[in-house]
């Protein structure tokens, strides 16, 4: 019998080092800690999204950009508990604009206080 239970949110992602992450449902950052100190300011939710963001940057006859998380982003997250290539945990998004095929990936180390964006970035025009 298969699991058809929708993902709780927010999604919790964590390390040995102390670092945790909670992601709301849009990809935004609800909150970044690492042990008992609050690496961002304010919460992020569903509506607002967080302060903290990755942008799209296209120069061209003028300049255009679109935000990678929150939700106005046209980024979709697989919430799968995925393993990055080192064992840690990870959250990986796509999403398509302006003829950009793109994937991100969110990489927490395993046992160090760090994180890591991979943005892998298409042009299909």
């Amino acid at each position: 019998m298969t699991d058809t239970t929708a993902p709780q949110f927010p999604q919790r992602f964590s390390n040995r080092a102390g670092l945790s992450l909670e992601i709301n449902a849009n990809g935004s950052i609800r909150r970044f800690d690492c042990g008992n100190v609050s690496i961002g300011l304010f919460l992020g939710n569903e509506v607002e999204g967080g302060p903290a963001n990755l942008y799209l940057r296209r120069h061209g006859v003028k300049l255009e950009w679109i935000p990678l998380l929150g939700p106005a982003s046209p980024t979709r997250f697989q919430f799968t508990g995925a393993r990055a290539a080192g064992g840690g945990e990870a959250l990986v998004g796509t999403g398509f604009w302006l003829g950009i095929r793109y994937t991100l990936t969110l990489v927490l180390a395993q046992d160090a206080s760090a994180w890591f964006w991979h943005v892998r970035l298409e042009n299909t025009t």
